[in-house]
C-alpha cells in the first residue's frame, strides 16, 4: 500500500444538530477526514483536509448553512490521509 504525505489543515467546525446532518456529503466531496466529534449544546467536529482544499470546504459549509456553521482552521501538519 502506498502512503502519501502532504500538508494538511486542521479544522474545527461548530454547528447545530440540524446543520450537522448536512456535513457528510460536503466532507465526502472535499475528502475531509474527521478525527473527533464532540456533542454538547452544539456539535464540534475536528478533522483534517489537504491544505489547498480547506478554503473550498469552509466556503461550501458556510453556503450550505446560510452562514450558521463556524469553520476555523486551527493548525497545519505534515501527515498522511
Amino acid at each position: 500500500e502506498i502512503i502519501t504525505y502532504d500538508v494538511y489543515s486542521e479544522l474545527r467546525i461548530k454547528c447545530s444538530y440540524s446543520d450537522y446532518q448536512k456535513l457528510g456529503p460536503i466532507f465526502e466531496k472535499h475528502c475531509f477526514t474527521v478525527t473527533d466529534t464532540l456533542y454538547s449544546d452544539n456539535v464540534e467536529v475536528l478533522g483534517k483536509i489537504v491544505k489547498n482544499e480547506s478554503e473550498n470546504l469552509c466556503s461550501d459549509l458556510i453556503q450550505a448553512s446560510s452562514g450558521r456553521i463556524d469553520a476555523e482552521i486551527i493548525g497545519e501538519k505534515y501527515d498522511f490521509l
